[in-house]
């Protein structure tokens, strides 16, 4: 399950960047994880929360955005929105397709006390 390292790492990061701040404890982190990125939200909350525990995270809420998935045909460059696999385009209905949105996995921001 690469969910508890990519948590640990979610952890790692969000403490190195309250530092030195002052802050007693951080309240929330929100991450944007795309739909195809491999990674299953449920299981990272899970991780995080068992990673976090004697931290400046503990009982953090590990916050979830799922972005809307939007690709480019590879035939008639179209881009569209769909959240349906196979991926078909909209406009030449063909099946190759590339993802511009919807892989992703980022940090978006951090709330503290």
């Amino acid at each position: 399950m690469h969910e508890v390292g990519l948590a640990g790492s979610i952890l790692k990061i969000s403490l190195e960047a309250v530092g030195d701040s002052g802050a007693e404890k951080i309240t929330s982190v929100r991450v944007k994880i795309g739909k195809y990125s491999g990674v299953e939200p449920e299981s990272l909350r899970f991780a995080f929360d068992a990673l976090s525990r004697d931290t400046l995270a503990e009982k953090a809420e590990l916050v979830v955005d799922v972005p809307a998935t939007v690709l480019q045909c590879g035939s008639c460059s179209a881009e569209y929105q769909t959240e349906d696999f196979p991926f078909l385009c909209n406009v030449c209905n063909r099946y190759c397709s590339k993802i511009l949105h919807g892989s992703e996995f980022e940090i978006i921001s951090l709330e503290v006390e």
